[in-house]
C-alpha cells in the first residue's frame, strides 16, 4: 500500500485551519473597532498593508505595538576577519561560507529575535492588524439618548406654552364678556384648562421618551447589521468604510412634527352656558312661585 497521499491531505487541512485562524483574527480586529465606535473608546485607524521599521504602529484597540527603535538588537558582529552572520544558515560563517563558532558568542541555530519580531509585524500587517494611527470615539452613551429626549422637549414644550397662553387669554375674555369672571363658572373652566395643560405635558414627556427609545433601537439595529457584515466578510474595512455616513445619520436630530392644537378654546360656549344658566334659574323661580305663591322671593305678580 502506498501512503504517499497522506502528506498532501494534511497540508490541505493545515491550510484550511490557517485560513480559518486568519479569518477569526480579522473578525476580532473588526469587533474591537465596532466596540470602540458604539461603546466609546480608542481604536486603530488607517490599516497598514506592509511594515516599515520607521513608522509607529498600533493594534485594533489603539495600543502601540511597535515604535521605531524598539526591535531587538541585531546579532553581534563576528570577530574573525572575513566572517559574517548568515540568516540563511542561522549563524556565523567564515569567508568561505563555512559555519563557525566565535569565542564569546553562541552561534544562533535559527532566526534571530530581531528577525522574528520583524516577521511577526509583517504577518500582522498582512492580516490587517497593524494601524498607522488611532481614533477616539464618543460612542453612544446614556447622555446621547438624554440629548435626543431633551431635543423633543425643547421643541414641543414652547409650542404647548404658547397654546396655553392663548387659551388663557381667550378664557379670560369670554368670562369677562359673559360677566362671570369671578364666578364658579370661571373657577371651573380655569381648573379644566389647567388639567388639560398638565395632561398634554405628560403626553409630551412620553413622546420625548419614545424619541430616545427609537434612537436607541436605531443604534442597536445598525450595530447588529455591521456585526453581521463583518462576520460574513471577515473584512474590517468593509465595516469601517461605512461608519462615517452611519454615524452622521444616527447622531442627527430627528425632524419633529409641529404640535397639533391640543388645548381647546377654553372660552368657547361660556356665553351660551351663561344664558342657559340664567334661563334655568328663571324656570326654577317660576316653578317655585307657582308652588308657593305667597313667597316673597317670587318676581311674578299674580293678577
Amino acid at each position: 500500500m502506498c501512503g504517499g497521499g497522506g502528506g498532501g491531505g494534511n497540508d490541505a487541512l493545515n491550510y484550511q485551519k490557517r485560513q480559518e485562524q486568519l479569518r477569526q483574527t480579522r473578525i476580532r480586529t473588526g469587533m474591537d473597532q465596532l466596540r470602540a465606535i458604539f461603546d466609546g473608546g480608542r481604536a486603530g485607524a488607517n490599516a497598514a498593508s506592509s511594515f516599515d521599521p520607521n513608522t509607529t504602529y498600533y493594534d485594533s484597540k489603539g495600543n502601540v505595538v511597535y515604535s521605531p527603535g524598539s526591535l531587538p538588537a541585531a546579532p553581534p558582529a563576528p570577530t574573525r576577519p572575513g566572517a559574517y552572520f548568515s540568516y540563511a544558515q542561522g549563524g556565523f560563517v567564515d569567508a568561505n561560507g563555512n559555519q563557525i563558532g566565535i569565542s564569546g558568542y553562541s552561534t544562533p541555530t535559527g532566526p534571530s529575535a530581531r528577525e522574528q519580531a520583524i516577521q511577526a509585524l509583517k504577518d500582522k500587517a498582512s492580516m490587517g492588524q497593524l494601524f498607522t494611527g488611532t481614533q477616539e470615539y464618543k460612542g453612544f452613551q446614556p447622555s446621547f439618548y438624554d440629548k435626543q429626549k431633551q431635543a423633543y422637549l425643547d421643541y414641543a414644550n414652547p409650542q404647548l406654552q404658547e397654546q396655553m397662553g392663548k387659551a388663557r387669554r381667550n378664557l379670560t375674555f369670554a368670562l369677562s364678556r359673559a360677566g362671570t369672571l369671578s364666578s364658579s363658572i370661571a373657577a371651573r373652566n380655569q381648573a379644566d384648562l389647567g388639567k388639560s395643560y398638565a395632561r398634554q405635558q405628560r403626553q409630551i414627556a412620553s413622546r420625548a421618551q419614545d424619541v430616545a427609545n427609537q434612537a436607541r433601537s436605531g443604534v442597536s439595529q445598525q450595530r447588529d447589521q455591521l456585526t453581521r457584515t463583518l462576520q460574513a466578510t471577515a473584512d474590517p474595512s468593509a465595516v469601517t468604510d461605512q461608519i462615517g455616513g452611519i454615524m452622521q445619520t444616527l447622531r442627527s436630530t430627528p425632524n419633529f412634527q409641529p404640535l397639533a392644537p391640543v388645548l381647546q378654546d377654553a372660552g368657547a360656549g361660556i356665553g351660551a352656558y351663561r344664558q342657559g344658566y340664567q334661563y334655568g334659574q328663571m324656570r326654577r323661580n317660576i316653578q317655585d312661585y307657582f308652588r308657593n305663591p305667597n313667597s316673597s322671593s317670587g318676581s311674578i305678580v299674580n293678577n
